[in-house]
């Protein structure tokens, strides 16, 4: 009841009630790990980041174990810099046992040097994780992502292929594979047959069926493609999905739907690079 509570006044932001909660939680020995991390996720939120970062180190091997750890790292990354962070995550990966465990330290630390946009460090790191654990699912997608961002469809390719050799029905290597291939304007046939496969495993997956309506648009199909993005985004409403639908408006010659569309999702990603390229674009 008093966890329940708690987490009720934190979704309310009643940060105060909230930390009274979940300090008598841990005073009556019940869920101290929770207690202890959602006390450092109301200090996080009130900026008192030495409190936050004390709380989430009382937080045992359990449930919350990782989360809390790499919100230490994200803490020491924007207040002493990436390397300080980098230190702690390296001193942390020593001390675990687990494979699985390990290898999602080195994602935690890969996506700091993503939102850093050091791609090819982040690569580097990946690779460094696949020599430990040759094959290991998470980090061949992970690399795969990030090939990416630098324009390795080679690496990209070969990593979700490793992935797919193991493991045929991996929904989200399949939907990867096929939607960078449509979104490069390569083997769109090949695509379709990827990202098909993939919306039979997770039929209701938005991410999937925006990859649909992507390599449908791709393939000149406009109806089909506006039937799978508008469901796509009535699922999810991703700045990606909106910009698909901007370019199928505006690509149908609906400029003035493309403008709505266009200034709708703006109002809820004003910061989104892909969306801010497509104004530029449709403005010349």
């Amino acid at each position: 009841m008093i966890y329940t509570l708690g987490l009720l006044h934190l979704q309310q932001e009643q940060f105060e009630a909230a930390r009274e909660d979940f300090t008598r939680l841990i005073q009556q020995g019940q869920r101290k790990d929770e207690g202890h991390y959602y006390l450092g996720r109301i200090a996080e939120e009130q900026n008192d980041f030495q409190t936050a970062i004390a709380e989430f180190e009382k937080v045992g091997k359990r449930q919350y174990y990782l989360d809390s750890r790499a919100r230490i790292a994200s803490i020491y990354a924007d207040l002493e810099g990436l390397e300080r962070a980098q230190q702690y995550l390296a001193e942390f990966r020593a001390q675990l046992d687990s494979t699985d465990d390990v290898a999602q330290v080195y994602l935690i630390e890969g996506q700091l040097l993503h939102d850093q946009k050091l791609y090819v460090a982040a690569i580097d790191l990946y690779s460094e994780g696949l020599q430990k654990f040759p094959g290991h699912s998470d980090l061949l997608y992970a690399r795969a992502l990030m090939a990416e961002e630098i324009d390795r469809i080679d690496m990209l390719e070969s990593d979700l292929r490793a992935i797919l050799s193991n493991d045929p029905d991996n929904a989200s290597a399949l939907n990867a594979l096929g939607y960078t291939l449509a979104d490069h304007n390569f083997r769109i046939g090949e695509a379709l047959v990827y990202i098909q496969r993939a919306l039979e495993i997770r039929p209701d997956d938005p991410a999937v069926i925006d990859s649909m309506g992507w390599v449908q648009f791709r393939l000149g199909n406009y109806e089909q493609a506006e039937q799978y993005l508008r469901k796509a985004y009535g699922l999810l409403k991703d700045a990606e999905i909106g910009g698909h639908l901007v370019e199928l408006f505006w690509a149908q010659g609906d400029h003035e739907g493309a403008r709505k569309m266009m200034q709708e999702v703006l109002e809820r990603f004003p910061d989104e690079e892909y969306l801010l390229e497509l104004q530029r674009k449709f403005q010349q």
